[in-house]
């Protein structure tokens, strides 16, 4: 049978905070992608210039993310996500690929369901 993906959240924790006590983890929380945000984050690979995967990887983090906690300032003071380009580049680089490749990780494994199928 057939498991249709659900519209679920899923709770990430990136591994270097895992032994952090989870009040002090930051956890992003990636949503389940429709088809049409599938294809934009794919579409976003290749430009007229050839690829950019770095472009993937920005769109993948800005539609993929749907919510952050525990962000914290220079003061240590907790701060509220903003799914806005400019919050985002905020959030270190290294972090932001490590959560964009768990999105496109996950849309791998949509693809290659399709691809099964097609068998």
């Amino acid at each position: 049978m057939i498991q249709l993906n659900p519209k679920k959240i899923t709770r990430l924790v990136l591994p270097l905070e895992k032994d952090l006590p989870e009040n002090e983890q930051t956890i992003f929380y990636l949503a389940t992608l429709t088809v049409e945000q599938e294809s934009e984050i794919m579409d976003s690979l290749f430009t007229k210039d050839g690829r950019k995967p770095y472009r993937q990887y920005d769109k993948a983090f800005e539609i993929g993310v749907v919510n952050v906690e525990n962000l914290i300032d220079l003061e240590g003071k907790i701060i509220p996500y903003e799914p806005t380009k400019e919050f985002i580049c905020k959030i270190p680089r290294s972090v932001r690929d490590e959560v964009a490749l768990r999105v496109l990780q996950n849309l791998e494994r949509t693809i290659e369901d399709t691809k099964n199928l097609q068998s």
